[in-house]
């Protein structure tokens, strides 16, 4: 006589679990594919993310819908996420209606629509405090494993082919302002860890944060070096603002001590590093910017005036801003070393308004969380996370890392994990 095998059904708390794991392996995946890809700078490699974040988001709302939450129910959490679908149809529209080669202007904002995706994901996945701890560690690991692997590379002294300059550490992106804003993100992220860990994990994390730190000043981006130095004072100083958070926010000043004293090692190893730090006052560092970045500004400026409201459309800076050129500047340039330039002369004032408002609103709203009352799950990994962000914004201000789809997703994605308070709290003390 046969015995038919048994078989169990998978209820739906373990469907759920499953999917719940499957888009956060997903996602960390895909934060190791982009540096990989170099930052996706590709027509083909952005399709390829777009469509895969797509399937993603996909799979998301099936299983938001199947928990009983209903799609999109992240957007219920506060009416101002309605407007990031808003600024997206929006710009869909411009891409279509005002931009001479819409062609070019859809894959630009199929790449924003991609990050919003990312953000959609992260958002929906990292509410689970467990899910969202695994996230930052995971994200937190990648930034200085590429960091350990730049830093491999650099110690050769033999630079690969897609590297820009050799003396200039680039991991595996062609720019090193690039891979510099890779690290940003990291960095404080790790410094987080270290202010919320014991023991080992406090070892390895601050092991994690030496290693990408060193890998940061050896990519000699300057803007970096400035913009997280200023992100980790202000986020100190929010810190400090809580009386039961000083102790730690002083854990973090002696990082700021300690940076210099890197630099001062780091430049008895390395005599680019001399040259680059001296150049902030030489006459070919007074050049770069007088007659390089700040005439492109002047000129960007010039376009932005003619067009302030509706812009010329995304992707259109390299062609439309030829007629705006100073006089005597005869580059051509695809970017205006200027995140926020480039995307107010793109989009339009009114969209980079709207949506810087957006950014701000909520990221004021996470570094607040920081300093409640009221204990949160991660509230110091979140406060890295932050830090990292605002690096990137302050360094938008002199370079284009939110024009680099791979940064540009990698910070949303990590902004959507921090974006909403954990369902559930662990506490964690605050001295």
């Amino acid at each position: 006589m046969s015995i038919s095998p048994t078989t169990r059904r998978i209820s739906r708390a373990e469907l759920l679990d499953g999917l719940g794991q499957l888009l956060l392996a997903s996602l960390l995946g895909l934060a190791f594919l982009l540096p990989l890809l170099r930052g996706a700078v590709w027509p083909l490699e952005q399709v390829f993310i777009h469509w895969l974040l797509l399937l993603l988001w996909v799979v998301s709302e099936t299983r938001n819908h199947l928990s009983g939450r209903g799609a999109l129910y992240w957007l219920n959490r506060s009416r101002l996420l309605l407007l990031i679908p808003l600024l997206a149809a929006s710009g869909y529209g411009l891409a279509v209606f005002n931009a001479r080669i819409p062609a070019s202007a859809l894959l630009e904002h199929t790449g924003w629509i991609s990050a919003i995706l990312a953000l959609a994901i992260a958002i929906s996945i990292c509410r689970q405090p467990r899910r969202r701890e695994l996230f930052l560690s995971g994200f937190a690991f990648l930034t200085s494993g590429f960091a350990l692997h730049g830093l491999w590379l650099f110690s050769l002294r033999e630079a690969p082919e897609w590297w820009e300059k050799a003396s200039f550490l680039s991991g595996t992106y062609v720019n090193h302002n690039h891979f510099a804003g890779l690290l940003e993100l990291g960095a404080g992220l790790l410094l987080g860890f270290c202010l919320s860990r014991q023991g080992l994990v406090r070892i390895l994390a601050a092991m994690g944060l030496v290693i990408l730190l060193t890998a940061l000043i050896f990519s000699m981006s300057r803007g970096a070096w400035i913009s997280l130095y200023l992100a980790l004072v202000s986020g100190c100083l929010i810190l400090m603002s809580d009386r039961l958070l000083r102790r730690r926010a002083l854990q973090a000043v002696l990082v700021l001590i300690f940076l210099p004293v890197l630099f001062l090692a780091a430049m008895s190893q390395s005599d680019t590093l001399k040259t680059r730090l001296e150049s902030f006052m030489s006459q070919e560092g007074q050049y770069e910017f007088q007659d390089f970045r700040l005439k492109l500004w002047q000129s960007t400026l010039a376009a932005i005036q003619a067009r302030p409201l509706e812009g010329f459309g995304p992707g259109s800076f390299g062609y439309e801003m030829l007629p705006y050129r100073q006089k005597g500047f005869e580059f051509k340039f695809d970017y205006a070393h200027c995140d926020w330039l480039q995307l107010g002369m793109e989009y339009g004032l009114v969209q980079l308004i709207l949506g810087l408002l957006v950014v701000l609103v909520f990221w004021c709203s996470l570094m607040k969380r920081c300093v409640a009352s009221s204990l949160n799950a991660l509230r110091f990994e979140e406060w890295g996370a932050g830090v990292g962000l605002l690096a990137l914004m302050i360094h938008g201000l002199v370079d284009f890392n939110l024009h680099i789809p791979g940064n540009r997703i990698l910070a949303l994605m990590l902004f959507g994990a921090v974006l909403i308070p954990a369902r559930e709290s662990r506490r964690q003390g605050p001295g």
